[in-house]
């Protein structure tokens, strides 16, 4: 009996798909994560989400206190961006694990300094007027005394 080509063709895919589909069920076996593995893909997880996300939310959060916050005369403003604090945040992780957590203090200073950068002061009146309305008054031990009774230890 001779078989045709369109035939050998048929039991060609045939065998194809049965193939991929072993190799598709016998791989999705392997998929199946140990507990260890699961506590991997979820540090990775949080790690990929803060990394991408918390940039975002952290300048939305500065921008919206520091626009809101006033001291009288006073008024803040934030000019914040996500992008120059992503590229910040992806520059300090990769760093931190890099170095195995060393790099930690100067992450933590590049961010601070360049959230302390973006905030600006608004005032009508003149920053030196106001300084020297702050140092006229009296200086008094009424707040040392009170973290006394108290029982608050601040110290610097």
């Amino acid at each position: 009996m001779r078989s045709s080509p369109i035939g050998e063709a048929q039991v060609e895919v045939d065998a194809s798909i049965g193939v991929a589909f072993a190799w598709w069920h016998g791989s999705r076996m392997l998929l199946v994560p140990s507990r260890t593995e699961a506590w991997i893909y979820g540090a990775l997880a949080a790690l990929a989400f803060y990394v991408v996300a918390w940039p975002y939310y952290a300048a939305r959060l500065q921008h919206v206190v520091w626009s809101r916050t006033r001291l009288g005369e006073i008024h803040f403003r934030s000019e914040i961006k996500a992008r120059p604090l992503l590229r910040i945040v992806l520059k300090n992780v990769g760093l931190t694990l890099l170095t195995g957590g060393v790099y930690w203090p100067w992450a933590t200073m590049a961010m601070a300094r360049y959230r302390i950068q973006c905030v600006h002061i608004e005032s009508g009146v003149p920053l030196s007027a106001l300084a020297a309305s702050v140092a006229a008054r009296p200086v008094t031990a009424a707040g040392e005394g009170a973290t006394d009774a108290f029982g608050f230890d601040i110290g610097l």
